[in-house]
């Protein structure tokens, strides 16, 4: 394992150097192409159109083209509440039928 730190290599997209401290992917190597795809529709068939919107290359995100959401806009949807979860919460259905039980094992 110690064996790969600080090694590049050939791959897919090109050269993999890889970090001599941390053995992780060196930015600067990396490319990742973020895809949107649009629904077109052409009456009883629907098709979608593929678009490059954005590119990661030499360690800094460039935007290509806009970004077109699902309800067909450019603009990226707020953030949604987070929802709390009870642990402690047993339902009706369930409490009934355990203090049946126990009525029963008491008797």
């Amino acid at each position: 394992f110690d064996a790969m730190f600080g090694t590049q290599f050939s791959g897919s997209t090109g050269t993999v150097r890889l970090d001599a401290k941390t053995g992780s992917r060196d930015p600067d190597s990396a490319l990742f192409i973020m895809h949107n795809y649009v629904e077109v529709d052409f009456g009883d068939s629907v098709t979608f159109t593929e678009t490059e919107t954005d590119i990661f290359q030499f360690g800094s995100w460039k935007n290509v083209a806009p970004f077109v959401f699902a309800d067909g806009t450019l603009d990226p949807h707020p953030d949604l509440e987070e929802v709390g979860v009870d642990m402690q919460y047993i339902g009706v259905g369930v409490r009934g039928a355990c203090l049946g039980m126990a009525g029963i094992i008491v008797l």
